[in-house]
Formats: C-alpha cells, structure tokens, sequence
C-alpha cells in the first residue's frame, strides 16, 4: 500500500518592510505510517532553527548584483584598488536519525562562487557548482553534535560570501558503505543548507554561532517543480 505522505510547513518572517510566508515541503518516511484510524508510532522531527534556507528554495539577491558590479568596475579601473577583507561564519548542530545519535555524518562548508544564471540550475537540483569553494569539513561526533567554522577573502566590502553546509549521512540507509573517503560517502543521502546572512561578519573568526538545531533525519524533502526531481 504505496502512500504518498507529504507535510507543508509554513513559517512566518519579515522580510524589509514586507511580511511574507516561507514554506518547505518534506515527505514522512513509510516506517511512521500504518494501516487504522490512529497512529501507531509519532515521527518527532526534532528541533529546528527556522533561519536557515533550504537552496532548493532560496531567492536571489538582484541587489546585490546591482550594487556590487558598478564598485568591482570601479575598483579594476584603478591599479590598487582591491582591499581584501576576511569574512568568518560558525556553524553548529546536532543530527539524529529516530531516537539515535547519528554518529559520523560529513558536514562541508562552502562558498558559493556561482553566476546568477549557473546558481539557478545548481541550486534547483541543490547540487554544488563547479566553482564553489571549499572552506571546511567535519563530522558529527558520537552524540550526533558539529560544530563548523570558515573563513573566505573576499575582494572588497561590499561584497558578502554566500556559505551554506553540505550534509551527507546514512540515516535509513544502511546498505551504503561506511567509509571516510570522498567517493564513497558521494553516494550518502545529502542535503543543502544556506546559512544565513546575520551571522556572517568581518573578520578572522565568527562573532556568532548559527545553532541548526536537532534534526531527525529521517525525513526526506520534497522538491516541487513543474518538471520531476528526485526526492533527496
């Protein structure tokens, strides 16, 4: 008995002088649905910090498009005109699969490096672009805990890097190898966080730490386009 169970979750924010709805859509694993008029067993997501941005659904900043590419002609004009400033983000969370630690989950950091055009395609199908760089790694320790920290140069101030974390983990799906190498956990299930902009900042070290939450991994997103994605 195939059943298809989705939740929409919708969330409030404000956004300018704007007030809007955010929303995301994951599917409920088949393990948490049974035959009856009354569940057997609850499916507790965890806790979750709703600052975060799925890529699969975040918006582009035309502003700062606008704004940034006027100054970078400016500054190439003139022959010293690059001032190269740190910009440092922390990242900390905690991930569970059920009622379990999930021990061993990659995490990566990276900075988005993509054009506007590149990143729509790239971000749709919440892969990493070509020219994205690599900031950082870490794993989740035995009590399902990580903390991740990065720094990027950037060219000039008005410029601000676009971090977002990398996620590969096993949660229900045992039969993929167990490995630390780059090949095999490729063939993980994976997920794509964009950290949000308030906890960037200027400098060689974070001033603040973004705190994921605690996530159960067990859910799966569901990704809603007029043509067909695979459900990550």
């Amino acid at each position: 008995n195939n059943r298809t169970n989705i939740i929409s979750l919708f969330f409030y924010f404000f956004f300018s002088q704007f007030q809007r709805w955010r929303r995301f859509v994951f599917r409920i694993p088949q393990q948490y649905v049974n035959d009856g008029d009354k569940a057997v067993q609850v499916f507790d997501l965890g806790t979750w910090n709703l600052q975060f941005k799925f890529m699969v659904i975040s918006t582009f900043d035309f502003t700062m498009y606008t704004i940034a590419l006027p100054i970078l002609l400016a500054l190439i004009s003139s022959a010293n005109g690059f001032i190269k400033l740190d910009q440092s983000v922390e990242i900390h969370g905690r991930f569970m699969c059920g009622q379990q630690p999930l021990h061993r989950v990659a995490i990566e950091l990276w900075e988005d490096e993509r054009s506007l055009l590149k990143s729509i395609a790239y971000i749709l199908l919440q892969k990493r672009g070509p020219n994205d760089v690599y900031l950082a790694r870490t794993n989740t320790n035995e009590h399902g805990e990580f903390k991740i920290n990065g720094t990027y140069q950037v060219p000039f101030i008005a410029y601000k890097i676009k971090p977002y974390i990398y996620v590969y983990h096993r949660c229900d799906a045992d039969e993929l190898p167990i490995s630390k190498s780059r090949s095999a956990f490729k063939l993980w299930r994976t997920f794509v966080i964009k950290v949000p902009e308030k906890y960037i900042n200027i400098g060689n070290r974070a001033l603040q730490t973004f705190d994921l939450g605690v996530y159960n991994l067990q859910f799966q997103f569901v990704v809603k386009f007029s043509f067909l994605l695979p459900v990550i």
